[in-house]
C-alpha cells in the first residue's frame, strides 16, 4: 500500500489511517459499500466488520509510524456502543 501511495505522491500515517478507519464505524459501513457492489452481492454489518478487521490487521497495522493516540479510547467507545468483539481476537 505504501508503495502505491508513494507512486502518486500521497502518504498516510498509521495514526491517520487508524483514526479514519475507526471514525467510519460511527456510521453504517454497509451504506458506504452497497452502492459499489453488483445487485447480486449482499453485504450485512457482520460482513462489513469482518472486512474492517481484516483491513485493520493486514494493512493499517503495517503502516510505518505510531498508532493513533486516541485509538484505545475510540475502540473502547465503539465496543461499548455497538461492536463488543471489535478487534478482540
Amino acid at each position: 500500500m505504501e508503495y502505491y501511495l508513494a507512486q502518486q505522491d500521497l502518504g498516510i500515517s498509521r495514526a491517520n489511517a487508524e483514526e479514519r478507519m475507526l471514525k467510519k464505524l460511527t456510521r453504517s459501513l454497509v451504506e458506504d459499500i452497497a452502492p459499489l457492489l453488483p445487485p447480486s452481492v449482499k453485504v450485512d454489518e457482520a460482513d462489513a466488520i469482518r472486512a474492517f478487521e481484516l483491513v485493520w490487521r493486514e494493512l493499517i497495522a503495517r503502516i510505518k509510524g505510531d498508532p493513533w493516540k486516541s485509538a484505545d479510547k475510540a475502540l473502547e467507545d465503539l465496543r461499548a456502543a455497538k461492536y463488543p468483539a471489535l478487534l478482540r481476537t
